[in-house]
């Protein structure tokens, strides 16, 4: 099962690289753009094989959508153009993995 996943991940890679690519080529997305939004549907991806993996494997996925975050946010950010907007959110981000790992540690020395 775990294979399967990991040829629907690279697949749906390769359809984001090749739809960003032909919406170039016909003049949708402008020519320096064009890796935003490809960064736009490479975190959608990633939110996808996350749903996947948590719904098929049941395994923790917060990696995946962190990352799939990431990619989306920087990808959104590009394409409308905002700035200054990034370094406030990778400093939300990183508060809410340090909270999140803070309570693991706690609930492990709990136990």
């Amino acid at each position: 099962m775990k294979k399967g996943l990991e040829y629907i991940f690279s697949g749906l890679i390769l359809i984001v690289l090749g739809l960003t690519f032909s919406l170039r080529q016909i003049g949708i997305i402008s020519g320096e753009d064009w890796w935003a939004y490809f960064l736009l549907g490479l975190g959608i991806v990633f939110f996808i094989d996350a749903f996947l993996r948590s719904l098929i494997l049941k395994k923790k996925v917060l990696g995946r959508i962190i990352t799939g975050s990431i990619l989306a946010v920087i990808g959104i950010g590009k394409i409308l153009s905002l700035k200054n907007w990034f370094f406030y959110f990778l400093l939300i981000l990183g508060l809410i993995l340090v909270i999140i790992g803070a309570i693991n540690i706690s609930k492990k020395e709990i136990t």
